[in-house]
């Protein structure tokens, strides 16, 4: 369950993110891969070191928004 959890997480963010960009298309698409997103996304955060990575890449966007270094986010991402 651990990994579905984390799979809805990392999609809802990714999501809202799509939506605070303005970026339409990237919306569209996230909402076409839902349901296969979710499949996957429990199988793959099934395994430790993809939450560990998942993790870092979180702490990392948070620093950068909260350090308003919003030019980095490109490399983060």
């Amino acid at each position: 369950q651990e990994g579905l959890a984390f799979a809805q997480f990392d999609y809802q963010m990714s999501h809202d993110l799509a939506l605070a960009s303005n970026n339409n298309v990237f919306v569209l698409m996230m909402n076409g891969f839902r349901g296969l997103y979710s499949r996957i996304g429990g199988y793959f955060f099934s395994h430790q070191q993809a939450r560990d990575v998942a993790n870092k890449y979180y702490a990392d966007l948070l620093d950068v928004a909260e350090k308003g270094e919003y030019d980095r986010v490109p490399v983060v991402v």
